[in-house]
């Protein structure tokens, strides 16, 4: 016989970004210049946080996270505060 336990268990309710999302190799390629136009926002992923920005690309305005290495040398250029990249031309590498 088998007993069953009944465990209450707590879940988070994720925050998804609603938007037009910038593709790799569509709307940015390696050496085109973006303009970040926001400080972005923090929103819990799959996978941990993470950050999104609106930046404008020749195919016009789309949302972009950044990974951790263009995070750091934002962080290098401008500042720890994300107000102090917008507004700022960046060369995608």
């Amino acid at each position: 016989m088998t007993k069953q336990i009944n465990k209450k268990m707590r879940v988070q309710k994720k925050m998804s970004i609603k938007g037009d999302w910038a593709k790799i190799g569509e709307d940015v390629k390696d050496g085109d210049i973006v303009t970040v136009l926001d400080e972005g926002k923090s929103v819990e992923g799959d996978y941990g946080e993470r950050i999104v920005f609106g930046i404008k690309t020749g195919n016009g305005e789309r949302l972009l996270s950044f990974n951790q290495t263009t995070m750091n040398n934002l962080i290098d250029a401008f500042s720890e505060e994300t107000k102090m990249v917008t507004p700022n031309k960046m060369q995608e590498r």
